[in-house]
């Protein structure tokens, strides 16, 4: 269950990134962040009741930390598809949230076996595969992209370990400790008062959250599509995080950006290489191996 539930896990958080980084293309990062984030919570609470556990305060505090490492991580993260190409953009991001819970793990004793830490290469190279087709003349905009893009990875991998170190018998309320320490971060910035040409305006004045409807209709299906999915990975890696190896789950779940770069092919047309389908069958190896 636990891999099934991982690799369910990496096809959310493609589905949810490439959603919100489409919807920041027109709407700001931190709008989108936001309200997705808020969609979120029709799924989260009703699994966190049904789950039952109890929340201490050590793992109430471990959520709030983790709930703003993943806030700052997204704005960055969509910001970061918003200007750069998401087939690189992406694929960055999930080496360098990968690589976070890596050295976690193997900081606290973890030692995974042969055929998962082949697994574990495997899925560094399909990352390192998709994130483009050769030498990459960057401009401004994609470096910044980029840069954004390691912030964002960071932000990942201290949410993946920090939701790790919380207790099993917790359930989901960690995660909920997350989501209000992350909405409460987000619609701050959402809401904040920014001079507009030939006056000001208030961004978050029209966020589209659930019970707003300031977005045009597609946009709002968009982010709220966004939010559903990211909110159904996150259940599904708290849940699997505490049935397995640190470095093994995150390794999995950072395969999302398989997911990013065929969305980018099918639907933006961004041209998919022989490189980006190498990274898809190396990709399928490493879940394979990982699983054994």
């Amino acid at each position: 269950m636990t891999p099934a539930a991982l690799l369910a896990s990496a096809v959310g958080y493609g589905i949810a990134d490439f959603s919100g980084g489409f919807a920041t293309r027109s709407v700001s990062a931190s709008r989108v962040a936001a309200a997705s984030q808020t969609w979120g919570l029709l799924l989260l609470v009703p699994a966190a009741v049904a789950g039952r556990g109890s929340l201490a305060p050590r793992d109430a505090l471990l959520g709030l930390v983790a709930g703003l490492a993943g806030a700052l991580g997204l704005v960055a993260y969509f910001r970061a598809l918003a200007i750069g190409p998401m087939g690189v953009v992406s694929p960055v991001a999930a080496v360098i949230g990968t690589l976070v819970p890596v050295v976690a793990g193997l900081g606290i004793g973890e030692r995974p076996p042969a055929a998962a830490t082949a697994g574990i290469g495997a899925a560094a190279l399909s990352v390192l595969l998709a994130s483009g087709s050769g030498p990459l003349r960057l401009g401004t905009a994609e470096r910044t992209g980029i840069i954004l893009s390691v912030l964002a990875g960071t932000g990942f991998g201290a949410f993946f370990v920090l939701m790790h170190a919380a207790s099993g018998r917790a359930g989901l309320w960690p995660l909920i400790a997350a989501r209000a320490a992350s909405l409460a971060l987000l619609w701050a910035l959402a809401t904040r008062r920014r001079p507009a040409r030939g006056g000001s305006s208030t961004e978050g004045t029209a966020a589209g959250g659930p019970a707003a409807g300031g977005l045009p209709f597609p946009t709002r299906a968009i982010v709220a599509a966004s939010g559903l999915f990211d909110m159904a990975a996150n259940i599904l890696y708290v849940v699997a995080v505490h049935h397995g190896l640190l470095s093994i789950t995150a390794v999995t779940v950072s395969l999302y950006p398989i997911v990013v770069v065929v969305l980018a092919r099918l639907l933006l047309r961004e041209r998919l290489t022989t490189r980006h389908r190498a990274a898809a069958v190396v990709a399928v190896a490493a879940a394979v191996l990982i699983s054994i």
